[in-house]
């Protein structure tokens, strides 16, 4: 947890906006898959299928944590933004 901190304390909001464009893309993803291929029945149908895919997506976390960690670098560079050296303190 310590390290994610100081993770986050580097690269700060482009961290956090590519991990939650990756939990989106795996949210949306898996309820489409539900949606279109299979298909449960009764009343809560959609219900059923987000909360399948939700539970898809809590169960991919360690992986999207990890490709989270490899690609925030890699899209910090792309918009510009370096990350700040280790201790130092961001600016008010």
């Amino acid at each position: 947890m310590k390290r994610w901190k100081e993770y986050l304390e580097r690269y700060g909001t482009v961290a956090i906006v590519v991990y939650f464009t990756l939990f989106g893309l795996v949210l949306g993803g898996a309820y489409f898959a539900w949606r279109f291929g299979f298909r449960p029945e009764g009343v809560g149908s959609n219900l059923a299928g987000f909360g399948a895919a939700y539970a898809f997506t809590k169960l991919t976390q360690p992986i999207r944590l990890l490709v989270t960690v490899g690609l925030t670098p890699l899209v910090a560079r792309l918009v510009g933004r370096r990350p700040r050296p280790a201790g130092e303190d961001p600016p008010t």
